[in-house]
C-alpha cells in the first residue's frame, strides 16, 4: 500500500443528526481535513500552495457508509494516494473506530491541481508525486469519476437555495462538504413534498439511509448565487433505490454539481433493511424515473 497518513477526530455533538448518528456530510469534512494534514505532512501546506500559485480542487467524491458513529466516538482517518496522473491524484480514505476496529466509512476523492490565478489545470511536479506516492510504480491507474444519471421523471422535485457566507471556504467558493448538506436538505424536502416528512417515517418505525454517495463537482458556487437543487429516484427495488440530484445555478442554468446515492429502507429499532412500504412507493411514483 502507498504511504498512509493517519489523522484522528473525536465526534462532536453538533456533528450528529436527528437519529443520533454522524451526519453524512461530516464524513466528507473529516476526509477533507485529513487530506490537508496529509499534504502538509508531505511538505505541501497551505503556505506552500500560496507561494507557488496553486491549489488542489476536488472534482469527484465517492463515499460508502458502512457503520454508524455517534457522539464522542474517537475516529481514525487513514488516507493515501492510489493513483497519480499528470494533473490528477486519487486519494483514498478509510474511517475506522479504533476501539472496535470497525470500518465506519470509506471513499475516494479525485483531486486536480490547478493554477490559482487562472484556475487552469497544471501538472504535478515529480517532487510532489514522490512525496505523495513514492510507491507510484505499484499504483493502479484509474479513470476519474464521471456520473451518468437517468432521465428526469414526470415530477422531479426542485427547491431553491441561496449561497450564504457561512457556506464558503477561504477560496470564497462553497466548500465541498456543504454540497452534501444541500443534497440532504433536498432529499428530505422531496420526501415531504410527496407526503412523507421525516416525522411520519419515524412514527412508522423506519428511515431511508444512504449507503453510498457519489458527487461530481463541475463548477464552483459563490456568495449569493441562487441555486436550484433537484431530486428524483430510480431503480426502486425491494429495500433499495437510487436517489439522484442536480445543482444548477438558477440565473443561467449552468449545472454546478450532480450526485447519485444508493438508498436503503431500514427499520429504526434494528437497523435492518426492510421492504419499502407500498404506500410510500405509490406516493413517490411520480418522482421515480422509468
Amino acid at each position: 500500500m502507498p504511504t498512509t497518513h493517519i489523522h484522528s477526530f473525536k465526534v462532536r455533538y453538533h456533528e450528529i443528526d436527528a437519529y443520533g448518528h454522524v451526519n453524512n456530510a461530516n464524513y466528507a469534512r473529516y476526509m477533507q481535513e485529513a487530506a490537508f494534514e496529509a499534504s502538509a505532512a508531505a511538505g505541501f501546506d497551505f503556505d506552500w500552495y500560496a507561494r507557488n500559485d496553486c491549489l488542489f480542487v476536488v472534482r469527484g467524491l465517492h463515499l460508502e457508509f458502512l457503520q454508524q458513529a455517534i457522539y464522542r466516538d474517537a475516529l481514525e482517518v487513514r488516507t493515501w494516494i492510489s493513483d497519480a496522473r499528470r494533473v490528477t491524484a486519487r486519494r483514498q480514505y478509510e474511517i475506522r473506530n479504533p476501539k472496535t476496529d470497525m470500518l465506519v466509512c470509506k471513499g475516494h476523492a479525485d483531486w486536480v491541481l490547478v493554477r490559482k490565478s487562472t484556475m487552469t489545470p497544471m501538472a504535478l511536479t515529480p517532487e510532489m508525486i514522490m512525496a505523495f506516492a513514492p510507491e507510484r510504480v505499484d499504483l493502479a491507474a484509474v479513470k476519474p469519476q464521471s456520473l451518468q444519471q437517468p432521465p428526469l421523471p414526470s415530477e422531479p422535485f426542485a427547491m431553491p437555495r441561496r449561497v450564504r457566507f457561512q457556506h464558503l471556504d477561504s477560496e470564497k467558493v462553497v466548500n465541498n462538504p456543504v454540497y452534501l448538506d444541500y443534497l440532504s436538505d433536498c432529499g428530505w424536502a422531496a420526501s415531504a413534498q410527496f407526503g412523507w416528512p421525516i416525522t411520519r417515517m419515524i412514527d412508522e418505525g423506519f428511515a431511508i439511509f444512504y449507503r453510498t454517495m457519489s458527487i461530481d463537482y463541475l463548477q464552483p458556487a459563490r456568495l449569493d448565487d441562487d441555486l436550484t437543487v433537484s431530486a428524483w429516484l430510480s431503480e426502486v427495488k425491494r429495500a433499495t433505490g437510487m436517489r439522484h440530484f442536480s445543482i444548477v445555478r438558477t440565473a443561467d442554468g449552468v449545472q454546478l454539481a450532480r450526485a447519485s446515492a444508493l438508498c436503503v429502507c431500514a427499520r429504526l429499532d434494528t437497523g435492518m433493511p426492510m421492504r419499502w412500504p407500498e404506500s410510500l412507493r405509490i406516493d413517490l411514483a411520480a418522482n421515480i424515473s422509468i
